[in-house]
């Protein structure tokens, strides 16, 4: 079996939207082979069965999955860029001299049409969506995920209909355990987070907000409805 091994170590919402570019080569015939930081790996293990992710840390990480690529004899998809150790590649240079958001920019350099974004399959673990959603959801509810890896938005919302609140935070291993609740909400308001990634790339038709915090070069693309402020 050929073997693909894809570079880009983090974020969490950076992986959600490159996950349909894996699963598009794994179709193809390839095994994949994806290093991710390691305090990562919980997030995904049992919840996305075409990839093999491989615990890397954080220090000299770009290099460290490189050489680990390498030593599988994988075909490297880099989609490495504007990142703490991939600021001086190639595909810096090439980001910062064109015009196409990060997210299709990344489908661009993995030669996958960028349309493949919104096919993500998880393996869902309907038992732990379960647990957190009866742990938390007392009557019909918003959704709100307001804090991303480097920032966080405050906001008021109209509750004309007195909704629960759900503020989304870490409560379990796996971001995918909330898909559950994610369906069900009767608003959701994201900050421009894995969360949000995940929202849009799961195409829910749930009423929606998007919280910007980017240029529109950092921003991913939305054509699921969102409201953005």
């Amino acid at each position: 079996m050929k073997k693909g091994g894809i570079i880009l170590p983090g974020k969490i919402g950076d992986i959600i939207i490159c996950l349909p570019i894996a699963k598009h080569y794994f179709d193809m015939g390839y095994e994949i082979y994806w290093p991710i930081y390691d305090f990562y790996i919980k997030n995904f293990t049992n919840y996305v069965n075409y990839v093999n992710f491989i615990p890397i840390s954080i220090n000299n990480c770009i290099q460290n999955s490189i050489h680990i690529l390498n030593n599988l004899n994988c075909e490297i998809i880099d989609l490495s860029f504007t990142s703490p150790n991939s600021w001086h590649n190639e595909n810096t240079r090439r980001f910062l001299n064109q015009n196409n958001p990060f997210d299709e920019f990344r489908y661009e350099l993995a030669n996958v049409p960028f349309s493949k974004k919104w096919t993500l399959e998880i393996q869902r673990n309907y038992i732990n969506e379960d647990i957190l959603y009866q742990q938390l959801v007392k009557k019909d509810y918003v959704a709100m995920h307001l804090e991303g890896s480097d920032g966080r938005k405050e906001i008021t919302i109209e509750n004309p209909f007195d909704y629960q609140i759900i503020d989304i935070t870490q409560k379990t291993d796996s971001i995918f355990d909330w898909i559950k609740i994610l369906q069900n909400a009767k608003k959701l308001v994201m900050f421009d987070s894995c969360f949000a990634n995940l929202v849009e790339q799961l195409n829910l038709h749930n009423k929606k907000i998007f919280l910007l915090r980017s240029d529109k070069l950092r921003t991913p693309v939305l054509k699921n409805n969102w409201t953005i402020q």
